[in-house]
């Protein structure tokens, strides 16, 4: 939903005049004064630190320059991680600088442009949230891709190890524009601002819309800011025929993404004298349906996932929403199986083939990794080294290496509750060639463990590393167990002790906790796969598990939410109200959830007339009508909601 923008940052970046266009087709970046850092001498600053971090980025920068193709690629593409944000230098060195320079040379002096492996990884390196002081030329060397013709390209030149299909060329333009589609970038930029918004306004290509779902936001929210607020009224007008053709037309997941995309934002314009009822005309077109539409047809969960975020739209443009903003289903529980959640937009990108590296070469990378290992000093260059490890560990050494990386958690069995800690949790979630079961186990000890379970890491005195690995609240330890699990909720269907796990507690506590009892700060999807498992004909499904779950729910919602001296008596269990609503009739429980509805009902403020959204109470988002719409649809024929009381 659309949200007031938080005010970026006042932040003025002061570069000289020469930078800004300066990574275009034919100019580069010899006026900018910075001193060399990926060429001659390795560079030495005042800090420790840095200085440690340079010499690691040195060294992988020789190891690149002598790899096989795939792996150069792979480690120029991980190289700006190993940047050193701060060595304190006068005249700077820029590393980002010289990467970006090194880069467009390197792909201007092809005739044509060598479309391969690498070059997608120089894109993917120079993601904007690292690169803080260079947001023009970053912004140029994007666009310079971006309106490179596809006849100045060569097809996709698979490198030796690489399998499967070869990407269209169409990729990398998808690639490059997901990288420009930020709000920050966007804030920070003049020339990426206005280049994504254009081509969201003219493009007619739904590979490139769904990726530009950030700008769409961006845009949007801007309604807020009264200079900015007529753009975003020309999108939303223009979305409108555009989303009435959608939803009676053909039903393809990339379609219906744009549609839950766009139906999400719209609501914010309900006073637009043009565009009001319009907009509500749409969203009560699809409350009416209960999301049965053509767009929908043969997609699983679809019908209910559109449906719900048309309710939450219709809620926000009838103040249902404005003071906390809502949370639907939809979002926290997404039922279509057919839509990834991946991070930085890039749910429709195809990914690239698959490169499998000689054995022999990973070998010698574990080798190379180890005896970094031994001498780095910094948590967060070891916890680079430990992902590499997970990345080329061969087979019959990968259980030596998956302890390597999981004994320093323990201390006499307790957990160090370090930064160092919860990156060696995550590096071991993903060693895929170690044995499930040994990562669930792992995992569970970290869901288990109690506060006299968790130490803080020891510290020397005087060591310089010391305050870099301060200790971490001990509750980040649930925190990050729930983070790695939400990345690996196919273990739920695997792990019958992980399900079991997941059942006590969820009844415990009245939800998956992320951190030892402590309630989610982030919803977590593992409610919904849970309780999706037990529904399904998988031979291990409980369905009174299920069920005890969400009667363990209401009984303890009857408790605090009948509390006089709570002033905002849904505020802890917005997520709880809506699951019942999911799967209440799913389970067989909607007369037994809706006599628990109306028993915790609020006094409720009427919906404004001719609204369909049933009530809601001031101050806080109000789940019961929603979640009592979800029951009715979810159990019998369609019907739409019912008229306030």
């Amino acid at each position: 939903m659309p949200k007031a923008p938080t005010w970026p940052l006042l932040l003025v970046i002061i570069l000289p005049s020469c930078l800004f266009g300066c990574l275009g087709r034919h100019r580069h970046l010899e006026d900018v004064v910075y001193q060399p850092c990926l060429t001659g001498p390795v560079p030495r600053s005042r800090l420790a630190s840095a200085d440690e971090t340079y010499r690691l980025m040195r060294r992988e920068l020789d190891r690149a320059n002598r790899a096989t193709p795939a792996m150069r690629a792979h480690l120029l593409g991980l190289l700006p991680t190993l940047f050193p944000g701060d060595s304190r230098e006068d005249p700077p060195r820029r590393c980002d600088l010289e990467y970006i320079e090194s880069a467009s040379a390197e792909i201007l002096e092809q005739k044509p442009v060598v479309y391969s492996r690498l070059l997608l990884a120089r894109v993917d390196a120079i993601h904007p949230f690292g690169l803080l002081g260079v947001v023009e030329p970053h912004v140029s060397f994007l666009r310079m891709l971006l309106e490179l013709p596809e006849s100045e390209l060569t097809e996709y030149r698979l490198m030796p190890g690489e399998m499967g299909p070869p990407p269209p060329k169409s990729h990398l333009r998808y690639r490059v524009l997901s990288q420009l589609a930020w709000g920050w970038l966007m804030d920070n930029s003049k020339g990426a601002s206005s280049l994504v918004v254009d081509r969201l306004k003219t493009s007619r290509d739904d590979n490139e819309l769904v990726l530009l779902d950030h700008a769409s936001e961006w845009v949007v929210s801007r309604e807020f800011l009264p200079s900015e607020k007529e753009e975003g009224q020309a999108l939303v007008r223009s979305w409108l025929p555009d989303l009435h053709a959608r939803l009676s037309g053909p039903a393809t997941p990339i379609s219906l993404e744009i549609v839950l995309q766009r139906i999400a934002l719209i609501g914010g314009f309900d006073e637009h004298p043009s565009l009001g009822r319009p907009i509500r005309d749409l969203l009560q077109d699809v409350l009416r349906a209960n999301g049965e539409m053509p767009i929908t047809r043969g997609i699983d969960g679809a019908a209910q996932d559109l449906a719900t975020i048309a309710y939450e739209s219709l809620a926000w443009m009838d103040r249902a929403c404005r003071s906390g903003g809502c949370l639907s289903p939809a979002t926290v529980f997404p039922l279509r199986e057919s839509v990834g959640r991946k991070v930085w937009g890039r749910r429709f990108l195809p990914e690239l083939p698959a490169a499998e590296f000689p054995e022999a070469e990973r070998r010698t990378r574990v080798r190379e990794l180890e005896a970094e290992f031994a001498q780095l000093q910094s948590w967060k260059l070891r916890c680079h080294v430990m992902k590499e490890l997970a990345e080329h560990a061969v087979h019959d050494d990968a259980e030596r290496l998956f302890k390597l990386v999981t004994e320093p958690i323990f201390i006499h069995g307790k957990i160090v509750s370090s930064m160092e800690t919860f990156c060696r949790i995550q590096v071991a979630a993903s060693f895929a060639v170690v044995s499930e079961d040994l990562r669930v186990a792992l995992l569970l000890r970290f869901f288990k463990a109690t506060r006299e379970d968790i130490v803080d890491p020891p510290q020397a005195s005087g060591d310089p590393w010391a305050e870099a690995d301060s200790a971490a609240p001990y509750y980040m330890v649930g925190h990050t167990a729930a983070s790695v699990l939400w990345d690996n909720l196919d273990w739920i269907e695997r792990h019958p002790s992980l399900r079991d796990w997941l059942a006590t507690v969820s009844k415990e506590n009245h939800g998956v906790p992320s951190s030892n009892g402590r309630s989610p700060i982030v919803p977590n999807p593992t409610l919904g796969r849970l309780l999706m498992f037990h529904l399904s004909k998988d031979p291990a499904a409980e369905p009174e598990v299920g069920r005890s779950i969400l009667r363990a729910w209401m009984e303890t919602m009857r408790a605090k939410i009948g509390n006089p001296d709570r002033r905002k008596p849904y505020e802890d269990h917005v997520v709880q109200i809506m699951t019942l609503g999911m799967f209440a009739a799913q389970y067989g429980m909607r007369d037994e959830v809706q006599a628990f509805f109306d028993e915790i009902e609020p006094i409720r403020q009427p919906a404004p007339e001719g609204s369909m959204i049933t009530a809601f109470s001031s101050g806080y988002p109000e789940p019961l009508g929603l979640a009592s719409y979800l029951m009715r649809r979810n159990s019998g024929p369609a019907r739409a909601p019912s008229s306030p009381r």
